[in-house]
């Protein structure tokens, strides 16, 4: 039957009909009233059963770390400088990055362990 429609409207010169395009591809959902009010009924009949789900999700999943400042995040962020530094090290690095780790066991800044 849709196949038969396709063929009449195409010798007719008419177009299909087509859904008009929004600027979002994921379509609007409303939630009426009566399901709000549904929703906040069982928020307030089961807030400590969702408290309790939400501290348990907290603690399994990690945040993100937020910056307060530029400085102050900077300094949390950055890995804890090397102290020591062994062989297999020193020959896996790249060449400018192995020059530097002998520059800094010679000046006596870090350490080699073997």
């Amino acid at each position: 039957m849709h196949q038969l429609q396709m063929i009449l409207n195409s010798e007719l010169g008419e177009r299909p009909a087509r859904a008009p395009a929004s600027p979002s591809s994921r379509p609007v959902r409303k939630i009426s009233e009566a399901r709000r009010a549904y929703l906040r009924r069982y928020y307030e009949a089961n807030r400590e059963k969702a408290r309790e789900y939400q501290r348990r999700y907290n603690l399994v999943h990690k945040k993100k770390v937020r910056m307060a400042s530029k400085l102050d995040g900077a300094s949390r962020l950055r890995e804890a400088v090397r102290e020591t530094f062994n062989a297999s090290d020193i020959m896996q690095a790249p060449t400018e990055k192995s020059v530097q780790i002998l520059n800094l066991i010679l000046k006596g800044e870090r350490y080699f362990t073997m």
